[in-house]
């Protein structure tokens, strides 16, 4: 008499069970999980294996069998491990990160973009006017029309794509602290509850001030030099502090800045570039006009390259993704990330 097969399955040792136990098999689709995890894909997984039509052996769980095409693993350990090395990193592989210059639109070599951060590019330097090269009389250099291309990437890719961080910038390799900040120190637009510039721009916003949110301590020149240029050992210290205003210390500034995990694969890393450009290019420039660097300092680099001060603010980014996982005929593993909605809000 021949021995039904789950028979066997039932006298083997309970890791033995883990490892052999494969009653689902190939073409098994998992859609609009909204997360890419070991805890999810066995939710998901449970749900289909518990169709009552399926034949699978008494004492045989979802989990068992899934930990059977999952390597196979033996312990909820390694089950984790290859979910997020085998799995999930094809989902996040499967969205390709859009070049950060696409943000400003002034060419692809980032060469707009590292004078942008070091706070030396058109866009810090010029203030509306209405003695420009527009004729006297017409507004020319106006932050809304000249930088159009910023609302236009934060309304639609920057809230739904993968956002390369400029790491071949100087200002952004070797964070190791993995925290990158701007610190400003002008206002050039008006009329947005934000600095001190007011209209009309030629008398009212001339060489106007950022909302202080933070005291200047030092700036050791040779932090930045590799982004400034700034061939020096010297420094500038501030020791008074500004929350007056007065002319004895620096006068007001605007820090803000962001921070993310060590894991690539954790969103506020994969993330990061979104942010960088939610912080420097639309929250502050677009929405608050703020721009240029403290002296012998970038305007935005890594903390390791930026003056030291009392505080800076941050902002965060959420994500709302959704993940298709795939289990092919052929005993393969995949996965893709089919929709993204990111938030930023102050941390």
């Amino acid at each position: 008499m021949k021995t039904p097969i789950f028979v066997f399955y039932l006298l083997l040792p309970a890791a033995s069970r883990q490892v052999f136990a494969d009653c689902l098999n190939g073409g098994l689709v998992f859609e609009k999980l909204t997360s890419c995890t070991y805890e999810a894909l066995l939710a998901a997984y449970t749900k289909t294996f518990s169709n009552p039509y399926l034949n699978c052996p008494d004492g045989v769980t979802a989990e068992q069998d899934l930990w059977a095409k999952l390597g196979p693993v033996a312990t909820v350990a390694e089950a984790k491990a290859y979910v997020k090395s085998s799995i999930c990193s094809q989902a996040y592989n499967s969205r390709s990160y859009v070049p950060f210059t696409q943000a400003a639109k002034k060419g692809t070599d980032n060469s707009f973009e590292k004078l942008y951060f070091d706070g030396k590019s058109i866009w810090n330097e010029q203030v509306e006017t209405n003695y420009g090269p527009s004729g006297t009389g017409v507004a020319s250099y106006n932050l809304q029309i000249d930088a159009a291309s910023v609302s236009n990437f934060f309304n639609t890719i920057a809230k739904t794509e993968q956002v390369e961080f400029p790491s071949t910038l100087t200002n952004f390799q070797n964070c190791t602290s993995n925290v990158a900040y701007c610190c400003f120190v002008t206002d050039r637009q008006a009329n947005d509850n934000n600095g001190n510039c007011q209209s009309p721009y030629d008398s009212q916003c001339v060489d106007k001030d950022p909302g202080d949110n933070t005291d200047l301590c030092y700036v050791d020149h040779s932090r930045g030099s590799a982004s400034t240029k700034v061939n020096s050992n010297g420094e500038n210290v501030f020791s008074k502090d500004d929350d007056n205003n007065s002319d004895n210390a620096e006068g007001p500034m605007h820090c803000h800045g962001i921070a993310w995990g060590n894991d690539p694969f954790d969103y506020t890393s994969r993330y990061k570039g979104n942010n960088k450009f939610f912080v420097s290019m639309f929250d502050h420039f677009n929405q608050r006009g703020y721009v240029r660097a403290v002296p012998g300092a970038p305007m935005c680099a890594c903390a390791e390259q930026m003056p030291v001060v009392s505080r800076a603010d941050c902002t965060e980014v959420t994500p709302k993704e959704t993940f298709k996982i795939y289990y092919s005929a052929d005993k393969l593993w995949g996965a893709n990330l089919t929709s993204v909605a990111l938030t930023f809000a102050a941390c």
